[in-house]
């Protein structure tokens, strides 16, 4: 008898199977077997890890590039602890995992006049683990925020060189705390936010 492994602690060892996007490598999905009766992980077939996946075809296909299952591939890893496969990509030419790149948000002021005018320029910036520019980063990502208007139908923009900026206008009243997030629907990096007030 199989069941899934999600109950169990993430400092145990078990052989993973990530799909991932070949073209990304952004994580799609994580699938592992544990036996009961061997009391053991268990590996399964590339293609049914895939065919598992995609049972949920819309949520997963719209994650992946070109919305095209023939992006999707299984790396196996064997004797890995589970807590390694979480916040990573796939490297797509080593088929490693690595660390996912944050979403860095900084402000240029982070207390405007409750007026409904004043605006704060927020810089969005994906960085690796040491804060460096990942300038390899193109693409769009989706900006949020609590209260305020975003400069950006939306709050999609585009960021050129792993680097974009947005605009922030207050609302007519006092907010102690106004949380701007950004995050990539494509899921190759970690969100981030900022926090500021309107006084």
């Amino acid at each position: 008898m199989e069941k899934p492994t999600t109950e169990l602690p993430a400092e145990a060892r078990a052989i993973i199977h990530i799909v991932y996007d070949k073209v990304t490598g952004a994580v799609i999905h994580r699938h592992t077997v544990y036996n009961v009766e061997n009391d053991a992980y268990e590996e399964s077939r590339p293609d049914d890890v895939l065919a598992l996946a995609l049972e949920d075809e819309e949520f997963v296909l719209k994650r992946v590039s070109d919305r095209d299952p023939a992006n999707l591939a299984v790396l196996t890893m064997k004797d890995v602890p589970l807590q390694s496969t979480v916040n990573v990509r796939v490297d797509t030419r080593s088929k490693k995992l690595v660390p996912r790149p944050r979403l860095r948000l900084t402000a240029d002021k982070h207390q405007l006049a409750g007026d409904g005018k004043d605006a704060a320029t927020i810089k969005v910036e994906v960085v690796d683990e040491s804060e460096a520019v990942v300038k390899s980063y193109k693409g769009a990502v989706k900006i949020t925020t609590t209260r305020g208007k975003l400069s950006a139908p939306g709050g999609v923009i585009r960021l050129r060189q792993g680097r974009g900026e947005i605009q922030l206008t207050s609302v007519s009243e006092t907010v102690d705390q106004v949380t701007v997030t950004a995050h990539d629907e494509r899921r190759l990096c970690e969100r981030g936010t900022v926090e500021l007030e309107f006084l």
